[in-house]
């Protein structure tokens, strides 16, 4: 019984034991890896605390690395513009080491040209798309392909209406139905040929 007790005081006071702080690299790896899950509330939180803590001692790869990443999240989370805000400060710096960081400036560039088709902006979300396949190679080439090509289609679809709509409606003759001479003077439908 005496044994029993040791084990429970011993247990309790293990729980009751601080956990360390999170080094700064730990806080960016958990961070990431919470953001590459979709756990974009804890990603955020761990990121905000990260920047906190490097604010002193400043690092501009560092700090565009978090941006990147928490752009990511931000626009997941619906706070775009925020997002896009955090996405264009951190991808130029990161466009400096382009194979260090090629598949955070692939998904920062995926991220962006996905809300650019949000706000229907098709031409900024095609060059979102082209920067993100510059870096790509192999199969993480299929995604900006995948978003590109569904741009360029959106364009291409978009084109005849627009200029329909430039030039008004369309005044082609529509023969008159044959088979009553009340429904001659309607136009002709699949119902009455």
């Amino acid at each position: 019984m005496l044994t029993h007790i040791l084990h429970l005081l011993l247990a309790g006071q293990a729980a009751a034991t601080p956990t360390p702080a999170l080094g700064a690299q730990q806080l960016f790896d958990r961070a990431s890896q919470s953001a590459a899950d979709g756990k974009c509330a804890e990603a955020l939180k761990d990121f905000a605390a990260l920047e906190r803590r490097t604010n002193s001692k400043p690092n501009r790869l560092l700090g565009a690395a978090i941006d990147v990443r928490k752009g990511g999240c931000l626009i997941r989370s619906e706070r775009v513009e925020e997002g896009e805000a955090a996405l264009r400060r951190g991808l130029p710096v990161l466009a400096a080491q382009p194979k260090e960081f090629a598949a955070d400036l692939r998904d920062g560039h995926i991220l962006l040209g996905q809300a650019r088709v949000r706000q229907l902006d098709y031409a900024g979300a095609a060059e979102e798309y082209r920067h993100a396949l510059d870096g790509a190679t192999g199969t993480f080439r299929i995604r900006p392909l995948m978003g590109l090509a569904s741009v360029l289609a959106s364009i291409m679809t978009a084109r005849p209406f627009d200029t329909q709509a430039k030039r008004g409606p369309s005044r082609l003759p529509i023969p008159p139905c044959r088979n009553s001479p009340r429904q001659r003077s309607r136009r002709c439908t699949p119902a009455c040929s």
